[in-house]
C-alpha cells in the first residue's frame, strides 16, 4: 500500500461517483455536510470541538483577533452551523468565555463547531465520510490569484469547511485558501490509499 495527499483529479473522480447516488450533491451539499448555514441538521452521541472567532469591540470597532479553540473533543448532542455572542459576561458558555476573556475588553464570537471526522453517519456519501463540509481539504493542486503576473500562488482547497456556507462550498468547490503554510482550524488533508 502506498499513499499520498489527494490530487484534484481524484478529489473529482470521486464527487462523481457519489454524484450517481445523490442528485445534485455538487452544487448543493448542504443536507450531507457539517456546514456554518446548516442548522437542519443534530448530530447525536458525536465527538466535537468547539473554536471561535474573536472581534475586539471595546472602542466601538470590530478588530479581528482570530482563531480561539479548545482543543479537546467533547462527546454529546450538537446542532451543525453557527451563532454569535458578545460581551464580556461569561454567557451560555463558561468555559470557552475563561480561554478567551481579557480584563476590561469587550468582544465578539463567532462560534462554530467542529465534527470528527467520520463520527457521524449523517454525513456520509458511498460510504466516505465529511467529504462536504466539516473541514476544507488540501490538495495537490497548486494555483495563482493573479493569473496574469503569477506573483501569488496558492495551495487548492475542497470540499468546505464549518465556518463555510453550503451555497458558497459544495463537495465540488475548489478555491485557493492561501499558501501552504497557512493554519487554520478548519483546514485539514485526506490521504488517499493506493494498493498495488
Amino acid at each position: 500500500v502506498t499513499s499520498q495527499l489527494v490530487d484534484g483529479k481524484a478529489w473529482d473522480r470521486t464527487v462523481d461517483w457519489i454524484a450517481t447516488n445523490n442528485a445534485d450533491i455538487e452544487k448543493d451539499s448542504k443536507s450531507k455536510g457539517n456546514y456554518a448555514d446548516n442548522s437542519e441538521i443534530t448530530f447525536n452521541n458525536t465527538q466535537y470541538a468547539e473554536h471561535v472567532v474573536q472581534f475586539d469591540t471595546t472602542d466601538g470597532g470590530s478588530v479581528d483577533k482570530g482563531w480561539k479553540s479548545i482543543k479537546e473533543y467533547k462527546f454529546g448532542t450538537f446542532k451543525s452551523g453557527w451563532k454569535s455572542s458578545w460581551g464580556k459576561s461569561e454567557g451560555e458558555n463558561p468555559n470557552l468565555f475563561n480561554v478567551l476573556k481579557e480584563e476590561g475588553k469587550t468582544y465578539a464570537y463567532n462560534h462554530y463547531v467542529e465534527m470528527a471526522t467520520g463520527a457521524s453517519e449523517n454525513t456520509k456519501l458511498n460510504n466516505i465520510y465529511d467529504l462536504a463540509g466539516n473541514m476544507n481539504e488540501w490538495t495537490t493542486e497548486t494555483g495563482y490569484h493573479d493569473v496574469t503576473e503569477k506573483t501569488t500562488e496558492f495551495a487548492v482547497i475542497r470540499g468546505g469547511g464549518f465556518n463555510f456556507e453550503s451555497i458558497n462550498c459544495p463537495v465540488s468547490i475548489r478555491r485557493g485558501l492561501g499558501s501552504a503554510d497557512t493554519a487554520v482550524p478548519s483546514t485539514g488533508f485526506r490521504v488517499v490509499l493506493y494498493v498495488k
